[in-house]
């Protein structure tokens, strides 16, 4: 049965295996108890089953799988009254009345099956969008005549009392179900194995199905209210998972954003410092400068006293010869 594929599905859309030419040429395995259908063109081309077949290559080809295994379906006559609906099966919504009008209760279930030979016409029961067709499906078709042709039939002369173990209405509707409905389904493939009504349920039996029912429906909410804690105590781990992340995430960028200010609070250390260390050179520099400029006037005063000195020689022309010295601090000339 393929993914997505109802339980109660009694054909579904075949998955064939991959083959050549662009996915086509391929191939369909049917295991027992099932039968495949292969359509070319919008016809069916071939029907078979418990075993592997190689399919078409050509045209727009479809593939089908039908279970042969028996199913049942189940049929509820309820009391207008009972608002209780049934876990399961299809509620006859028009009630039937007994000969003392009272509404008739009951379970009546159909046990029947996909003829092989005639599993092509299953494919009258799909609908458009839908890939199969499911047990709801035929019981839809037959629920009608089920209600007019079989239950209508002779029950109004009875009692609720007489129905329960009344082997002679039983009869009259096996047979009437086997000529009634069994031609109605063989239009389908289906053929029926076998009916069983089991009516009129006491007060007893249905405050026992009420109370089975409410016990059913209290631990359904329970579950789903112990699914719903663990979802919220899931989300929570989840959201708390995800808090401590963002924590991290930021301590991490708080970390970064204080080693960022640290490198930027060095480089602006090591920019001051390269500043001092140019002003250290510009002082020097000018201590050089002042250096060279001491000397510079150390040359001049030494051209200077050279230049007097060549003058001096220059006015005494042998005659007057000036000397210097000094004598108690003071400079005089004297002759010599």
């Amino acid at each position: 049965m393929n993914e997505g594929m109802r339980e109660d599905a009694i054909l579904w859309e075949g998955k064939p295996d991959a083959g050549f030419f662009g996915g086509r040429g391929g191939s369909l395995t049917v295991p027992q108890y099932q039968v495949g259908i292969v359509m070319q063109d919008g016809k069916v081309v071939d029907i078979f089953s418990e075993r592997k077949k190689k399919l078409p290559r050509k045209g727009e080809v479809r593939t089908y799988v039908a279970s042969t295994a028996p199913f049942t379906l189940t049929f509820w006559l309820m009391d207008p009254m009972d608002r209780e609906e049934p876990d399961d099966g299809v509620v006859l919504g028009q009630p039937v009345l007994t000969s003392d009008d009272e509404a008739v209760t009951g379970r009546l279930a159909l046990t029947m099956r996909v003829v092989r030979k005639n599993v092509e016409y299953l494919l009258q029961l799909l609908r458009p969008g839908r890939g199969g067709v499911t047990q709801g499906d035929v019981s839809d078709v037959i629920k009608g005549e089920l209600l007019a042709k079989v239950l209508d039939l002779d029950i109004y002369k009875y009692t609720s009392e007489e129905l329960r173990g009344n082997r002679e209405l039983f009869a009259r509707m096996y047979e009437s179900v086997q000529i009634e409905l069994s031609s109605t389904i063989r239009r389908y493939g289906l053929e029926l194995d076998n009916f069983y009504p089991n009516w009129g349920l006491t007060n007893e039996e249905r405050e026992r199905i009420r109370e089975q029912r409410h016990s059913a429906k209290v631990r359904e909410r329970e579950r789903r209210h112990e699914e719903e804690l663990r979802e919220i105590k899931r989300q929570q781990e989840i959201e708390d998972l995800a808090n401590r992340e963002r924590e991290r995430r930021q301590e991490e960028e708080l970390a970064e954003m204080e080693r960022e200010r640290e490198r930027e609070r060095r480089h602006e250390e090591e920019l001051r410092e390269i500043e001092r260390e140019r002003e250290r050179e510009r002082r020097h520099e000018e201590e050089l400068a002042e250096i060279e400029r001491e000397r510079e006037r150390e040359r001049r005063q030494e051209e200077e006293l050279r230049e007097i000195r060549r003058r001096q020689d220059g006015v005494g022309g042998g005659w007057i010869e000036i000397g210097y010295s000094f004598k108690n601090g003071r400079e005089s000339m004297e002759d010599v």
